[in-house]
């Protein structure tokens, strides 16, 4: 009876395997949707392709960087693949079937995750100093 009484609340929160947190990951993967999104809705000539990356770029580095998200690469790798994947079934929907064929989609994406990722782990090395 004493036990009980030691430890009467359970830890409701288990802990995350490896340090990633999913729905960071998902949410920086959906923001990938901004490409199609932006075609979608016609805006590809009013807004350059280039500032729709650097959106997404700036928001996955400032969110895992600066929230001091654990395990930065691994985060934004995957982050990157995911929106790959959102990109292509986007498309899919969007425009063709066929554009499930452009897998090399998901390839640019999880390049430009990790590439985030470094710098997001040099703004939290820079922010421990």
């Amino acid at each position: 009876m004493t036990e009980h009484l030691q430890n009467p609340v359970p830890n409701p929160t288990p802990p995350r395997p490896h340090g990633l947190s999913w729905p960071i990951i998902v949410g920086l993967g959906a923001l990938g949707l901004l490409w199609p999104l932006s075609r979608a809705l016609d805006l590809d000539g009013a807004l350059p392709w280039i500032l729709v990356i650097v959106v997404i770029l700036a928001a996955w580095i400032g969110v895992v960087g600066f929230g001091r998200v654990p395990r930065p690469v691994l985060t934004l790798t995957l982050a990157g693949v995911g929106a790959g994947v959102f990109q292509l079934l986007a498309y899919a929907i969007l425009v063709t079937p066929l554009a499930l064929l452009s897998w090399y989609t998901v390839g640019v994406t999880t390049g430009l995750g990790a590439l985030s990722g470094l710098a997001a782990a040099g703004i939290q090395k820079a922010l421990a100093r």
